[in-house]
């Protein structure tokens, strides 16, 4: 009988000749007689031995083995006594034979196929995760690897509910395993277990418990729990995350408030986050990285002054920055400022670069316009820019001639975008409370434009001697303007803008908000007023009441 070790120094009598690529002539020196001695057992070990050398040696080609008669004689003696092979055996001599390129269609693997779909049932979690992953890379399926993978993550499921408990090792490995099969009651069940066995966390895998709980559709009361303790981990370790990791958590995090989920908003965390960008890491980041972590603030409103002045550093630094640059740079740059509303000190060559750059850039009248406005609400007044806009918009829409360039025609234009799109905001308890304090809803006038294109969400007309106007003889008028015509009364503007009008962490107006009501309070008579939602709704209604009859008596 021959031995474990004369079959390795038969097949790698010399490993220099894995390095000379000539094993195959190594293989020819054994006959198909010498392998009617070996057994299974010494046959598998030679083939993990062969496995380990060519995992060492990178370079080599499996083919080079498989193609030989010596592997194939080896093979032979496996399936000859192949039942008699363990699971452990079974899935181990798959995975080698895969590696070698093995056919997946050949009689041997088929068989291995057959052997562990008999034994299904009685799989261990890693074993079901090992042949999982083996068989989501075969190139070339058969219906039984194919019945395989679709049979696994039943049982995946049905073996977890028995074997995953506090004690388990495998906790962290199976949840990454649940986000490659979508199985959310598995994991669930694992985010219950670490919930209650906080000591199995550590900053080698709170992002990957953190990622977890990001993917569940909907948080359970003890996942939220988990997500309050795993963002407490990261607060207190933030130092020690690089910039890839606090990309991806921003990014997460503001994937999920753009969905409403504010369960994962937390001011401090994100504000950590963007102080070792700005200060720890920002000698090691380009401007374009920061773009990338601006961009993620901006998708929620978040309003971060400290990555605003970083990135202003690093574009002043180089005079080339924004030919590496695209629209929607310039616009992800531009929109930091106006969520902050904030003008640095050295804005003004920064704006001027700005301009000059948009001058001779070609992009759309869409890109021109929203960027002009920006500018314009962050005072950035470049007649040459304003006139481009119109150029384009004339193009676009009107006949040659037909369109006057002016600075009031063009804040006409670039207003419109904001009012159209969020007209139908309502506050709540808004109106009644309106009604309350000046008597009834005739004193009150609704769904007005000003000709500058804002959508004014309520008005009130307060007379000389101090009454509020019926105006519900103004049945016909579309624009506040139209009251213009009561120079002696006050007229009111009751402005309520969506959250999308503030930063979601400082609740300041954006930029491009504010430049819509100054416009408005160049009419004689006419005062704006803005209904903040953040305070609106921690009033109570005594307090909303209140609210309304200071702002009367102010602007009266």
């Amino acid at each position: 009988m021959y031995t474990f070790n004369k079959v390795v120094r038969k097949l790698v009598k010399d490993l220099r000749i894995f390095h000379k690529w000539s094993i195959t002539s190594n293989f020819s020196t054994i006959s198909s007689h010498d392998y009617k001695n070996i057994n299974v057992k010494v046959a598998i070990k030679a083939v993990n031995t062969l496995y380990e050398n060519l995992n060492k040696n990178k370079k080599l080609n499996p083919k080079i083995i498989t193609n030989s008669e010596a592997f194939e004689n080896i093979c032979k003696v496996i399936l000859k006594d192949i039942k008699s092979l363990s699971r452990y055996d079974t899935i181990n001599i798959l995975r080698v034979l895969l590696f070698f390129n093995v056919p997946t269609d050949s009689l041997l693997i088929q068989t291995l196929f057959q052997m562990i779909r008999v034994s299904l049932n009685n799989l261990t979690i890693g074993q079901i995760m090992i042949l999982y992953n083996m068989l989501y890379k075969i190139e070339k399926i058969s219906p039984l690897s194919e019945s395989l993978l679709h049979a696994l993550p039943h049982v995946f499921k049905q073996q977890a509910e028995i074997e995953l408990n506090s004690d388990s090792t495998n906790l962290l490995q199976v949840l990454q395993f649940c986000s490659m099969i979508n199985d959310f009651k598995v994991k669930r069940q694992i985010l219950m277990i670490l919930c209650n066995n906080h000591e199995k966390i550590n900053l080698g895998n709170v992002i990957t418990i953190f990622d977890a709980i990001y993917s569940l559709p909907k948080l359970c009361p003890f996942s939220k729990q988990l997500l309050v303790y795993i963002q407490n981990m990261i607060l207190t370790n933030y130092r020690l995350l690089n910039f890839n990791k606090i990309e991806h958590l921003l990014r997460c995090i503001s994937k999920k408030i753009l969905d409403s989920e504010m369960e994962f908003y937390n001011e401090k965390l994100i504000d950590k986050l963007c102080s070792q960008l700005s200060f720890v890491l920002s000698s090691n980041t380009t401007f374009q990285q920061n773009l990338i972590i601006l961009k993620h603030l901006n998708n929620m409103y978040y309003n971060n002054i400290s990555l605003l002045d970083c990135l202003i550093e690093k574009f002043l630094k180089d005079i080339n920055i924004l030919e590496k640059c695209s629209i929607n740079d310039i616009d992800t740059f531009i929109k930091g400022f106006i969520i902050a509303d904030y003008i640095p000190n050295n804005w003004e060559n920064v704006s001027r670069m700005l301009q000059n750059f948009m001058i001779n850039l070609d992009c759309s009248i869409h890109n021109t316009v929203f960027t002009v406005f920006r500018l314009l609400s962050l005072k950035c007044y470049h007649p040459e820019l304003i006139e481009k806009a119109f150029a384009l918009y004339n193009k676009s829409f009107y006949e040659k001639n037909s369109v006057l360039f002016g600075k009031d025609i063009t804040l006409t234009m670039l207003r419109l975008y904001w009012c159209m799109e969020h007209e139908d905001y309502k506050i709540p308890y808004l109106i009644n409370c309106l009604k309350e304090v000046v008597g009834g809803t005739e004193y009150i006038k609704s769904d007005l434009k000003t000709k500058f294109g804002e959508f004014v969400d309520y008005v009130v007309v307060i007379q000389p001697d101090g009454s509020f106007m019926n105006t519900s003889s103004y049945d016909n008028i579309t624009f506040v303007e139209e009251l213009v015509s009561l120079s002696e009364c006050s007229k009111i503007l009751f402005f309520a803008f969506p959250i999308e009008a503030y930063s979601i962490n400082k609740r300041n107006l954006l930029s491009t908000v504010k430049i819509q009501l100054k416009a408005i309070e160049t009419l004689p008579g006419f005062h704006s007023f803005v209904i903040n939602p953040y305070s609106w709704t921690k009033f109570s209604n005594k307090e909303r009441l209140l609210h309304i009859q200071n702002i009367i008596k102010l602007k009266q």
